[in-house]
C-alpha cells in the first residue's frame, strides 16, 4: 500500500544543528517506493531544500505553489458561513483573505467581535486578529492580555535569535505562558515552547522591531 509522510514547514530544520536523522529517513524512503514524502516550506526555503537534501539523494521533487483562494472557493465559504459574507466582499480585505492562513483567523475572530464588515481594512483586520488571538482582551484580568502579547513575543523573539525551533520558558507569566498553549498559539514539546503558526511569529517579530524602532525614536 501507499504510505505518505506529511512534513510541514521543513525549512525550519535549517535551524538545527544536526540533519542526520532526516538525512537517513530520505535514504529509507528512497529505498522503499511505496513511500511518499509530502512537505511545506517558505519559498525562499526551496534552493537550500534542494541542495541539501534532493541534489545529495538524486531526489525528484515536484514543486507546487499553493495560490490564493479562488473565486469559486471563495464563494463556496460564503455560502458555508453567510455571517461573514460581507467581510469576503470588501475590497480592502478581499486580497488579505484570499491567503489561507489569513482566512483561517478571520473567520476565527470576525464573527465574534462585532466588528463593521464596512469599517475593515486590512491593517485593521491584522489589529483584530492580533487582539482576539494573541492578547484575548475579552480576558481583562490580571493585566492578562498585557501578558500574553510579552510571553509570546518573547518565544517568538528568542527561538528567531537562537536559531533555534524551540525555546524553554524564561521569565515569562506562567499563567500566560498556559493560556497561549491552550489557546492553540504556542506549543509545548518537552517542557519547550515553540510558535503555532509562522504567520503569527512573522507579526510578533515585526511587532518587535516596529515597538524597538519607535522607542529609539522617543529616546534619541
Amino acid at each position: 500500500p501507499q504510505k505518505i509522510l506529511f512534513i510541514e514547514s521543513l525549512e525550519k530544520i535549517f535551524e538545527l544543528r544536526y540533519r542526520d536523522a532526516f538525512k537517513q529517513l530520505l535514504e529509507i524512503v528512497k529505498s522503499d517506493p511505496s513511500w511518499k514524502i509530502v512537505v511545506t516550506c517558505r519559498w525562499h526555503a526551496i534552493d537550500w531544500i534542494k541542495q541539501e537534501f534532493l541534489f545529495p539523494f538524486s531526489i525528484k521533487a515536484q514543486i507546487c505553489t499553493i495560490p490564493k483562494l479562488s473565486n469559486n472557493e471563495i464563494e463556496y465559504i460564503k455560502g458555508k458561513i453567510p455571517s461573514l459574507s460581507p467581510f469576503f466582499d470588501n475590497s480592502r480585505i478581499r486580497d488579505f483573505i484570499r491567503v489561507p492562513g489569513h482566512l483561517k483567523y478571520a473567520c476565527q475572530v470576525l464573527g465574534n467581535t462585532g466588528e463593521k464588515a464596512e469599517t475593515m481594512d486590512e491593517e485593521k483586520l491584522r489589529q483584530v486578529i492580533w487582539d482576539n488571538v494573541i492578547e484575548k482582551k475579552t480576558e481583562q484580568r490580571n493585566g492578562l492580555p498585557l501578558k500574553r502579547r510579552k510571553c509570546f513575543i518573547d518565544i517568538c523573539l528568542r527561538s528567531a535569535k537562537s536559531m533555534s525551533v524551540s525555546v524553554p520558558v524564561g521569565e515569562n507569566d506562567e499563567e500566560a505562558l498556559q493560556q497561549l498553549v491552550r489557546d492553540n498559539v504556542l506549543r509545548e514539546v518537552s517542557g519547550r515552547y515553540l510558535p503555532e503558526q509562522d504567520l503569527l511569529e512573522d507579526w510578533a517579530l515585526i511587532r518587535y522591531i516596529n515597538d524597538t524602532f519607535m522607542e529609539c525614536n522617543d529616546n534619541p
